[in-house]
């Protein structure tokens, strides 16, 4: 057997140890590592690492707010809000919860999402006040056509058909000419009773008026 110094066997230890650094140094770093180093940068507003990492990242974060809402103007306006916040909030990022491609996703989609919630309250919104102005148009309509075709002693007699209830609604909607919202308070009772009153109240006096006429025919 030969023999072989303690010397020499440290020797060989260190020279692999070298050797192995040499050619880790060697490796690339993934893009996992390098947007980390990016996005410290960032973190001290590098307005260069911004840059870099904006083209880094933003095909992949718009392309994600695309896929949740379908619509080119609103991935756009929601990819700048994810930049703007990774601007904000870049110094807090914690390498050990997960990569930065994978942060700034969660970002975006939190913030698609929270639009597409936007989006839908307002056109639900919109449709709920349309809805409303469609009604009160109709109801307006109903009064305009009992009250022109009616004298005032048939508006009068009219009125009398009606329960104290309807009757209050409609002399102070649309004699003394308040809104819904100014009936009601002047009435004490919620918006939507106020108008189911009148509703039905001029309803209630149209109905009146069709089968005076019918016994005058």
């Amino acid at each position: 057997m030969q023999f072989v110094p303690e010397w020499a066997d440290r020797a060989v230890v260190v020279s692999r140890a070298a050797g192995l650094r040499c050619i880790s140094g060697n490796v690339p770093p993934t893009e996992s590592q390098r947007l980390c180093a990016v996005l410290d940068r960032v973190g001290h507003h590098d307005h260069l690492a911004f840059t870099e990492l904006y083209t880094a990242t933003a095909a992949r974060i718009f392309g994600m707010t695309m896929r949740v809402l379908c619509d080119r103007g609103y991935a756009e306006d929601v990819t700048q809000e994810v930049f703007v916040e990774v601007w904000s909030k870049a110094a807090s990022f914690d390498a050990r919860c997960g990569s930065p491609l994978a942060w700034m996703i969660t970002i975006a989609h939190r913030r698609a999402i929270d639009r597409v919630r936007s989006e839908q309250s307002r056109t639900a919104r919109d449709q709920r006040n349309s809805l409303l102005s469609m009604r009160r148009c109709f109801d307006d309509d109903v009064a305009a056509e009992v009250l022109a075709e009616m004298s005032n002693h048939r508006v009068v007699a009219c009125l009398d058909c009606l329960t104290d209830l309807e009757r209050e609604a409609i002399v102070l909607a649309y004699i003394d000419r308040l809104t819904y919202r100014e009936t009601a308070a002047a009435l004490d009772i919620p918006v939507p009773t106020a108008k189911s009153r009148i509703r039905e109240g001029l309803h209630r006096m149209r109905h009146q008026l069709e089968g005076e006429l019918v016994t005058v025919g």
